[in-house]
């Protein structure tokens, strides 16, 4: 096997093993969800429903007293979720998938022409910053302006 026979088989088994997270922790995002007796189908409504959650989360933060890593953990699973509902929606179709762009190893949807879009990243906003960070809004922006 060449070099660049083994650079492609390294970019397909990143591929497959980034599809392989997202996936889990789409699963996981909606285990979570069902526990609250919410619904994610991936629908523009589920974004609600993801924020009614992320309220309840944000607010119990003070009493509750989570590790910085539970917080990090949750909004992994949560803002891939959220990614994964944007790609679905449309983003996908106007170019943007899941990447991970050094030296982060969390996922993000990267466009072809270098944009970035980091719903994991807004989720743990939302999380530490409360109500400003609102998720329905950035949904809307992401779906309407990219």
């Amino acid at each position: 096997m060449g070099l660049f026979d083994k650079l492609k088989k390294r970019k397909v088994e990143k591929k497959q093993k980034l599809e392989l997270f997202v996936s889990k922790a789409t699963k996981a995002a909606i285990a979570i969800a069902n526990a609250y007796d919410e619904k994610f189908d991936f629908s523009e409504e589920s974004i609600t429903s993801l924020e009614k959650l992320l309220d309840g989360f944000s607010k119990s933060i003070p009493e509750s007293n989570p590790e910085e890593e539970q917080i990090g953990h949750l909004s992994i699973i949560l803002g891939t979720y959220l990614g994964e509902t944007l790609l679905k929606n449309g983003l996908a179709e106007k170019g943007y998938y899941w990447d991970v762009v050094k030296p982060s190893s969390i996922p993000v949807l990267t466009h072809e022409n270098g944009n970035i879009l980091t719903p994991n990243d807004k989720v743990y906003k939302r999380l530490v910053n409360g109500e400003e960070d609102n998720v329905v809004s950035f949904y809307r922006f992401a779906m309407t302006k990219l």
